[in-house]
């Protein structure tokens, strides 16, 4: 049966259980992921109240996050013929895969606009976070300084060495780099040299005032290569102390999903520990190569809507690069910006959408290659990217305010 059958019998059944006196109402929005402890995140996901207990963490068990077709049919067949759920639950399993992303409730009072006085920023990157930044491709540089960011990053050959002989900090922006900028042995010194760092490593117009003080916001992004992760999905997170994946780059044979988890999972004390600063995570674009892409997909979607369901408070926020750079408008140099279809994290009709769209298939791999080959995002992936992104960032600033 196809996916779109399914959505419409699905969309039937839950249309005649609401009108037979059953709904599941959903509280207000949280940028947060289900049964969270409060933590910020740039994600929509709505929470039921409907049942005693979390109907959709009860079916959501294939791996991927969020209520698949399968999972949505089970529990639909669970209350009509197995009476093993309520009328209630089974609505809020089938609305939770209808509407992964939301479009109610909506958030009247979600703070979208600029900063009212400047903000430093740094953004830790390499040649994708460049080119998103430059004025003649993705113009985030630009529109950062539109609203309000006074805009600072690094690059290639910055920073400290995080060890005795190794290339210096800012040449290692991998996955399980991240480790030694946030919790290795000489985080302390790279950290201070971010938070005062005041130079430009990349070409993009910014305010022409710097407010002064430490970068408020660290943005920090893996290159794509980083989303050719190995493993399976069900593989055991190891203790970090046991964690092989720190230090080594996308290369290397731990590069794995469950190792990647494990140094994401360590950072948050860090960033539990400095709730004065915001911390941007930028998920790695997506590759050509579909080999590692169902990887890649789950990974990003565990960032989104699982890492943080514990962290409580509002210092951390995720964009999903990659999701955003998976569909297009017909080829790699026409965006899908503004259209209801396609893989979105924005703002969209009053809400956060955080949508991936499984129509005509899965699209895990890159819609935006820069030629064949070279996977850099291209310019309208970066301009859909940069777009998506600044409003999200607005209201992870209001929200980490308390505003």
């Amino acid at each position: 049966m196809t996916h779109c059958r399914v959505r419409s019998i699905l969309m039937i059944i839950l249309l005649t259980m609401i009108i037979a006196g059953v709904s599941a109402e959903p509280s207000s929005v949280r940028l947060t992921a289900p049964d969270a402890g409060g933590s910020d995140i740039i994600t929509k996901t709505n929470s039921f109240t409907a049942g005693s207990a979390s109907p959709v963490q009860t079916y959501d068990t294939n791996g991927i996050s969020g209520i698949q077709k399968d999972e949505a049919v089970q529990a639909v067949t669970d209350y009509l013929f197995n009476h093993l759920i309520s009328r209630a639950d089974a609505v809020t399993v089938v609305t939770a895969y209808l509407f992964p992303a939301g479009g109610l409730p909506i958030c009247e009072s979600c703070n979208i606009s600029p900063p009212s006085q400047p903000v430093r920023l740094i953004f830790i990157h390499h040649s994708s976070g460049e080119n998103w930044l430059k004025d003649d491709n993705g113009g985030l540089g630009s529109a950062l300084r539109d609203n309000n960011y006074f805009v600072s990053d690094t690059n290639y050959g910055w920073g400290p060495a995080p060890d005795p002989g190794s290339e210096p900090v800012g040449s290692l922006t991998d996955i399980g780099h991240w480790w030694l900028w946030f919790r290795g042995p000489k985080s302390a010194e790279i950290m201070d040299d971010v938070y005062a760092e005041s130079d430009q490593h990349a070409s993009y117009a910014r305010l022409s005032d710097d407010p002064g003080g430490e970068n408020r916001i660290v943005m920090f992004k893996s290159c794509f290569p980083n989303s050719e992760l190995k493993g399976t999905l069900n593989d055991p997170v190891p203790p970090i102390d046991t964690n092989p994946l720190i230090g080594e780059g996308y290369g290397s044979d731990y590069h794995t999903i469950a190792n990647a988890k494990g140094i994401y999972i360590d950072l948050l004390p860090y960033f539990q520990q400095h709730q004065d600063t915001l911390f941007v995570v930028v998920t790695a674009p997506p590759v050509s190569d579909p080999i590692y892409a169902a990887n890649a997909r789950a990974f990003n979607q565990w960032l989104v809507n699982d890492w943080l369901k514990n962290y409580p408070n509002h210092n951390v926020a995720v964009f999903d690069f990659y999701n955003v750079l998976t569909t297009n408008g017909g080829s790699s140099d026409v965006n899908d910006l503004g259209r209801e279809s396609g893989n979105h994290h924005r703002w969209w009709q009053n809400s956060i959408q955080h949508q991936v769209d499984t129509s005509g298939g899965s699209h895990d791999t890159t819609a935006y290659a820069q030629s064949e080959g070279d996977d850099h995002p291209s310019k309208a992936g970066n301009e859909k990217a940069a777009a998506e992104f600044i409003p999200l960032l607005n209201l992870a600033y209001h929200r980490w305010q308390g505003e």
